[in-house]
């Protein structure tokens, strides 16, 4: 939230202890998202294309998830993310 840019093929990366359903909003973002929501067998089970700033409809997983990936708007299209991708999470870098 309050971010008003992010870097192409950077993202954030939200991690729960178990899969379970997912809901966000865009109240307080600036940008345009992609949001990915994976399950823990690192499947993605959806992807909410396009969220807009400020949006504060509710974004939901609609399959349980253990990650939820939030990248720059078109990027997963870019990318060729969709449900049934399989990925991979290795080294995480983490930067304020």
């Amino acid at each position: 939230m309050f971010r008003t840019y992010m870097r192409r093929n950077t993202g954030m990366l939200f991690v729960e202890e178990s899969d379970v359903m997912q809901n966000f909003w865009m109240k307080n973002t600036y940008i345009p998202l992609d949001i990915v929501f994976i399950n823990g067998s690192y499947e993605v089970v959806h992807v909410h294309a396009g969220a807009r700033p400020h949006d504060e409809k509710t974004i939901s997983s609609r399959y349980p998830a253990r990650y939820v990936l939030e990248i720059n708007a078109g990027e997963a299209r870019e990318c060729s993310i969709r449900r049934g991708t399989k990925v991979q999470i290795g080294r995480i870098s983490l930067k304020p």
